[in-house]
C-alpha cells in the first residue's frame, strides 16, 4: 500500500517503447493498473495480440528511428523476443552475431508517433528499451517541445548520455545487471 502512495494516478501517462510482452518485464503495467494513460509501442507482431488483450492503453506496431522526414526508411530486424529489433553493427544485434532470418520494416519516428497520438507535452515516465537503437530512437528528438519527468534507458550511449544532460535531464542510478538507467528532469 506504501508503494500505491508513491505512484499518484491522476493525469499520469507513460510511453513504453518497447513494450515486448505485456505483463512478464513489463516496465509500465503496474503504472497503467494505477489508472495511468499510456501508450505501448512494439515493433515484434508476436506481442501486438497480448499487449492488445491484456492492456488498456494505447498499443501501436511500429520500429522506432530515426527523424521525421526519414518516416518509411527500411531497416533490417531480427525478431527473437525480448532481445529481437533493428540489425546493424551499432546496436545490440549485430550483423555479424545475427543467425536468425531478418525481415524488412519500415522505420517510424518517435516525434511521428507522439503526434498521432497527441502525446502530451509533458510524459510523466518513458520507457525506452530497444536493444542499442536508443540513440536511433532520440536523434533530433524536439527537446524543447517534450518533456519526460522520468525515464529508464538501457544501456545509454555516450552521445544519448551527453543529450539528456544538456536537456535538463539528471543520472540517478542503474537498476539493473544488464544496465537499464534511471534519468530524472530537474525541474520534476
Amino acid at each position: 500500500e506504501k508503494q500505491s502512495s508513491l505512484v499518484p494516478s491522476t493525469d499520469k501517462f507513460f510511453v513504453d517503447l518497447a513494450s515486448n510482452h505485456p505483463i512478464y518485464l513489463s516496465n509500465t503495467l503496474y503504472l497503467e493498473q494505477k489508472g495511468w494513460k499510456g501508450v505501448c509501442i512494439e515493433g515484434n507482431p508476436q506481442y501486438f495480440y497480448p499487449l492488445a488483450r491484456y492492456r488498456k492503453c494505447t498499443v501501436i506496431g511500429a520500429f522506432v528511428g530515426g527523424k521525421e522526414h526519414e518516416d518509411g526508411t527500411q531497416v533490417e530486424v531480427v525478431m527473437k523476443g525480448v532481445s529481437g529489433g533493428i540489425v546493424d553493427d551499432d546496436m545490440d544485434n549485430k550483423e555479424k552475431k545475427v543467425k536468425d532470418s531478418k525481415e524488412k520494416r519500415d522505420l517510424v519516428s518517435i516525434v511521428t508517433i507522439f503526434k498521432h497520438i497527441n502525446a502530451p507535452k509533458v510524459i510523466d515516465y518513458f520507457s525506452l528499451d530497444v536493444e542499442g537503437a536508443e540513440s536511433l530512437v532520440m536523434a533530433d528528438f524536439p527537446w524543447e517541445d517534450y518533456k519526460f519527468r522520468f525515464l529508464t534507458v538501457e544501456r545509454p550511449k555516450e552521445d544519448l548520455q551527453e543529450a539528456l544532460k544538456k536537456h535538463g535531464y539528471r543520472y540517478l542510478k542503474k537498476l539493473s545487471k544488464w544496465g537499464e538507467t534511471l534519468w530524472y528532469h530537474e525541474d520534476s
